[in-house]
């Protein structure tokens, strides 16, 4: 069945798009797109904010585990899930976040139907310095929402295949890594294949 995005979600919006100067560190943490990957959020850099900043900020995001954020300036179109015992995060602008309603859609099953359409984000983007995506136009994107158990079967397939993909990327940077080309004492190039090395040039 399809749906609106914003008939699948209890809440749509972005972050700050004046935030805060922020303080030297805390546990409060402002978080933007450069922060948000597929399926993954990293906590490299943030913007650090008070107790008093967080709250007014938090008025805004109400961030809480099983929510789904998502880059919307920039590189539009990365989706991650808030995971659990994360509860002190905000967002800045270029960052929106979306509240799914768990009776009719899993949260990692709109994780990856959104990122299905990344594609058609790009493309509907606007801007001039930086593209983006209004939260009227995310709130009306039409996504094909399944009965639960079909959702839950979805995400088993998609998981499996998403690991599959990690392992060979993993694999691929050790393979990068061992094949590094280096100089010798005499100036020797070779390309180091694990335990053997194979001249290049000299």
């Amino acid at each position: 069945m399809e749906y609106k995005l914003s008939d699948i979600c209890s809440g749509i919006t972005d972050g700050s798009h004046n935030p805060p100067a922020g303080i030297s560190n805390s546990d409060y943490l402002m978080l933007s797109s450069k922060n948000i990957f597929d399926d993954e959020i990293t906590f490299d850099a943030p913007r650090y904010l008070s107790e008093e900043q967080f709250v007014v900020e938090n008025k805004r995001t109400r961030i809480k585990p099983g929510d789904i954020l998502m880059t919307i300036v920039g590189t539009v179109g990365r989706t991650a899930i808030v995971p659990d015992g994360i509860s002190t995060i905000t967002l800045q602008r270029s960052v929106a976040v979306l509240h799914p309603l768990k009776d009719i859609c899993f949260s990692r099953y709109l994780m990856y139907a959104l990122r299905s359409k990344r594609k058609f984000f790009e493309s509907e983007a606007h801007g001039v310095a930086q593209k983006g995506i209004y939260l009227k136009q995310l709130s009306n994107i039409i996504v094909d929402v399944p009965e639960l158990e079909r959702q839950e079967a979805t995400v088993q397939i998609l998981d499996f295949v998403q690991n599959i993909i990690k392992k060979r990327h993993e694999e691929l940077d050790k393979l990068v890594y061992s094949c590094t080309a280096k100089d010798d004492a005499g100036g020797v190039r070779y390309l180091r294949r694990s335990s053997r090395q194979i001249k290049i040039s000299g």
